[in-house]
C-alpha cells in the first residue's frame, strides 16, 4: 500500500519498484493507470526512468483476467473505486498475485478510505516529497529512503 500527498513522488517510487521487479526478478507486472491513464505524462515517466521492459504491461482499466501476471499495481484504489471486499475477492481468485495499491490522501495526509485497507496490507508506505518511509511492515525495516 502506497499513499502520498500531491506531488509527493509516488509515481517515481512505483515506477522504480515495478522496474526493479521486471528487471531483477523477471516478473510479469501489470500497471493499471486508472487515475493518470496511459497518456503522455505516464509514458514520459516510464521512458525517463528507463523502465521500458517487455515484462511491464500497462492498462488504464483492470482486465477481467489477471492470469499470467505476478504483480498488479493499481493507481489508484480510490479512482478505480475498489472496495476492501472486492480486493479480497480478487486476492482469493488470484492467490499467487501480489498487489501494490496506490491510494489518494486526505488534506490531513492520511490515505482516503477505511482502515481495513491498511490492515489488509503487508507493507504500508507513506511517501513525501522524494522520500518514502514504511509506516507498517510485516517484514521489518522502517528506514526513510530517498526517491531518485
Amino acid at each position: 500500500m502506497i499513499y502520498v500527498p500531491p506531488l509527493g513522488g509516488w509515481s517515481t517510487l512505483a515506477i522504480d519498484f515495478l522496474h526493479y521487479l521486471v528487471r531483477e526478478h523477471n516478473l510479469q507486472v501489470l500497471f493499471v493507470a486508472d487515475e493518470e491513464k496511459l497518456g503522455y505524462t505516464l509514458q514520459e515517466k516510464i521512458n525517463r526512468l528507463k523502465a521500458v521492459n517487455p515484462n511491464l504491461h500497462l492498462s488504464d482499466v483492470l482486465p477481467a483476467d489477471l492470469n499470467g501476471y505476478d504483480v498488479l499495481f493499481i493507481d489508484s484504489i480510490n479512482s478505480i473505486k475498489m472496495t476492501i471486499e472486492s480486493m479480497e475477492a480478487l486476492s482469493n481468485m488470484y492467490p499467487r498475485l501480489s498487489f501494490v495499491n496506490i491510494f489518494q490522501t486526505t488534506k490531513e495526509g492520511e490515505f482516503k478510505g477505511p482502515k481495513d485497507y491498511e490492515h489488509w496490507a503487508d507493507v504500508v508506505i507513506l511517501t513525501a516529497v522524494l522520500k518514502s518511509k514504511p509506516k507498517k511492515s510485516r517484514f521489518g525495516g522502517k528506514d526513510m529512503i530517498n526517491i531518485l
